[in-house]
C-alpha cells in the first residue's frame, strides 16, 4: 500500500481526479456564491439564504422557509440586476428559490 498525502490525492493533476475533489470545488464555488449574494440581501435575510447550485443561467437560492422565501420574491428583479454586476453571476437570468425548513 503507497502512502500518499490527501493534497496529492485531491489535485486534479492527478491520474483518475477523483469525485471528492470535484465535490470540494463545487462546495468552495458554493460558499463563495453564497458569501456574494449575502452581500447583496438585507442583514435580516442574508443568513436565511444560500446558493445552492448555478446552471444554465439559473441560480438556485434555498432559504430555511416560506417567509424568507416571500421576501427574497419580492426582491428578485433588483436583487438579479444587481446579481448581472457581478462576474460570477453575470449569465444568470433566472432566480429560483427553494425552501428547506432546518432541523
Amino acid at each position: 500500500m503507497s502512502n500518499k498525502k490527501i493534497t496529492d490525492l485531491l489535485s486534479p493533476a492527478q491520474p483518475g481526479y477523483t469525485p471528492l475533489s470535484q465535490l470540494l470545488k463545487q462546495s468552495s464555488m458554493q460558499e463563495s456564491w453564497t458569501s456574494q449574494l449575502r452581500t447583496l440581501l438585507s442583514p435580516e435575510l442574508a443568513p436565511h439564504c444560500i446558493v445552492r447550485d448555478l446552471k444554465h443561467a439559473t441560480l438556485l437560492v434555498q432559504t430555511t422557509d416560506a417567509n424568507w422565501a416571500t421576501r427574497l420574491r419580492f426582491q428578485k428583479v433588483p436583487l438579479l440586476a444587481e446579481l448581472n454586476k457581478l462576474a460570477d453571476f453575470s449569465a444568470v437570468k433566472e432566480l429560483r428559490i427553494q425552501v428547506v425548513p432546518q432541523r
